[in-house]
């Protein structure tokens, strides 16, 4: 009889390739009690090479946030970091210029200093270069000033980007030719004020923003306010309350949504929204990417709560 080759063995090596992806994913262990039987991140540049956050920065999806992350160190706790926390976080301000500059710097059209990605990895740059200028921080007088170099390289090569003019032809469509309700589909898409008032400017010539403004600003109060809170600022400008419950209309009954939007962001502040997170897993204390997830030990699904990159940043401050 001829053995059978597809049974434990094969199944071994399955979990072992199994268990090899899972090891993969970037992930750490935080530490939230005195133990000394402990395998995990024990310092901020640990913490960063293990979420690899360099190769992270190329994802779309997590692009945004790790730049909230590196634009809170720069501005507010570049004292506070290590040479060693400040090399890994230079290194990743490189990786996101080099990201940037071969995709968005060849082909923007000429003259065009709009590309978000690129000017935040400028703006970046230059706080770095600001920062390090201004009061005490760790590490030899030569580190830093191999640091401010780099720094320098990194902001020529951003500015001296060439920007090759884009093509013209009057046969291809653009945002202007689609219909007002594919505008509107668009602009409903856009997550905070800023993006919403700089789309208006460019569409100015079109009447599809005067069109659906109040339903534009009312989607950012549902977006980025709970009900009771808008509740308060309507009592507060003395609305009617019923315009809040989400698809009432009341006949005769109108409310400025720009204003509330307002009021409300003032009081409460708006949601930190992006597309990717890090989150830390409730059963193992394991920091990780929510879309990539992480190897738990647990046999069931563990809850897992989402950090915040002021969140983030503290935590490993005080690893």
């Amino acid at each position: 009889m001829a053995p059978n080759n597809t049974g434990r063995s094969g199944a071994t090596i399955k979990d072992d390739r199994d268990s090899e992806d899972e090891y993969q994913l970037p992930h750490c262990f935080v530490k939230f009690q005195k133990s000394k039987e402990f395998v995990g991140c024990t310092s901020m540049s640990e913490a960063f090479l293990k979420l690899d956050l360099a190769r992270a920065v190329t994802d779309v999806n997590r692009f945004n946030y790790i730049c909230k992350v590196i634009q809170i160190l720069v501005q507010e706790k570049l004292h506070n970091l290590s040479g060693s926390a400040r090399r890994i976080l230079l290194s990743l301000i490189e990786a996101t210029v080099m990201h940037c500059i071969p995709i968005f710097g060849i082909f923007l059209p000429l003259g065009l200093d709009g590309c978000k990605e690129l000017t935040t990895a400028r703006l970046l740059v230059s706080d770095f270069m600001h920062g390090l200028t201004k009061g005490h921080h760790y590490g030899s007088p030569t580190m830093i000033s191999s640091h401010q170099e780099s720094l320098s390289a990194l902001y020529k090569m951003i500015t001296n980007q060439a920007m090759a003019p884009a093509d013209s032809n009057e046969d291809t469509v653009t945002i202007l030719d689609l219909p007002k309700e594919c505008l509107h589909a668009i602009l409903r898409q856009l997550p905070d004020h800023n993006s919403l008032l700089a789309s208006a400017k460019a569409l100015e010539a079109l009447d599809v923003f005067s069109i659906y403004e109040g339903k534009l600003w009312e989607g950012l109060c549902r977006l980025h306010f709970s009900q009771q809170q808008m509740e308060g600022i309507f009592d507060k400008l003395g609305y009617d309350k019923r315009l809040v419950v989400n698809g009432v209309k009341v006949p005769g009954v109108v409310a400025d949504w720009r204003h509330v939007y307002f009021e409300s962001k003032k009081f409460f502040g708006l949601k930190e929204l992006y597309a990717d997170m890090i989150h830390i897993c409730c059963h193992c204390k394991a920091l990780f990417w929510k879309k990539l997830g992480h190897p738990c030990v647990s046999k069931t699904v563990a809850p897992a709560v989402r950090v915040t990159p002021q969140q983030f940043i503290d935590m490993m401050l005080y690893i």
